[in-house]
């Protein structure tokens, strides 16, 4: 097991600064032999994640992933290890060499299209900002979701793309978990469904996981270690398999959960951000969430 200067010293690696995050450099395997205008660039993605440092180049591929040892020397902005957010190393997405940088940098001013509708935030658990999603309304009366990240392209020119971050992808309520850490949890299928719950069942966090019921399996559920979780599907087919893939998820990382029985009586979709059906309110919704197995 290696501290951060252990592994920057062994793997030639331009590391600077040790806290958690993500930060472009030049690459010592390739930008000294480009143009002098290439050698200007700074195509390698190096990520220290509370378990792990990671690099990536988009030019030659360089790439590697080395063990950090908690024990001896960690880095300084973590206080929680075991439930903190761990960034993925960025990928140059759809081609081009754009890659995200998160946490977003405290002087960055925060920046959605003028058509989104809707704008969550997603923070990790110090509550720096980390990307943003965005809903948008269809011309056909629907809705759709769209990742907004902070990044910069390979000339080094940093901005706010329309850009899913990679995978792993972090959970929306990272914040809110480290502030109550022994709290129980519920995991609702969206942002909008988490908000409601948080308000309705203030004594649990509401978390959810990005780009919504089919891309549970992209999320990094691994802060939920330890915790005492429930699921709350929406009242669909695709609600229900939300609810089994998260399971499967956090079975791999040896949580258990419970599920919410939402009866069939429900109308198809419901969710907790829409009004309670004839006959329920917010006892008969608590009582749901009691009995969950």
């Amino acid at each position: 097991m290696q501290t951060v200067a252990d592994i920057a010293a062994r793997n030639g690696l331009p590391i600077t600064d040790d806290s958690i995050g993500t930060r472009p450099h030049r690459c010592p395997k390739c930008s000294q032999a480009r143009s002098v205008a290439g050698q200007r660039l700074r195509p390698l993605a190096i990520t220290i994640t509370p378990s792990d440092v990671r690099w990536c180049c988009h030019h030659c591929g360089w790439s590697g992933v080395r063990s950090l040892d908690w024990q001896s020397a960690r880095p300084t902005s973590v206080a929680r290890p075991l439930r903190s957010l761990v960034p993925p190393t960025p990928i140059a997405i759809r081609g081009d060499d754009w890659h995200v940088i998160w946490p977003v940098p405290a002087d960055v001013r925060p920046w959605a299209p003028r058509d989104a509708v809707r704008v969550w935030d997603y923070r990790d658990e110090r509550g720096r900002l980390l990307y943003r999603v965005c809903r948008f309304q269809m011309p056909n009366g629907g809705k759709t979701d769209r990742p907004l990240s902070y990044g910069e392209d390979a000339t080094g020119k940093r901005g706010w793309k329309l850009r899913a971050p990679p995978s792993p992808r972090p959970l929306y309520g990272l914040d809110r978990l480290a502030n109550r850490p022994e709290a129980p949890v519920v995991i609702c299928e969206g942002e909008k469904s988490a908000d409601a719950a948080r308000e309705l069942f203030t004594d649990f966090v509401a978390v959810t996981s990005p780009n919504g019921s089919k891309s549970a399996s992209r999320a990094d559920w691994r802060p939920l270690i330890g915790r005492s979780i429930a699921i709350w599907p929406d009242a669909d087919v695709e609600g229900r398999d939300y609810a089994r893939d998260v399971k499967s998820a956090l079975a791999h990382l040896g949580v258990s959960v419970r599920i919410v029985a939402v009866p069939d009586t429900f109308p198809r979709g419901w969710d907790l951000a829409d009004e309670p059906p004839p006959g329920i309110d917010l006892a008969a919704l608590r009582t749901m969430l009691d009995t969950a197995r």
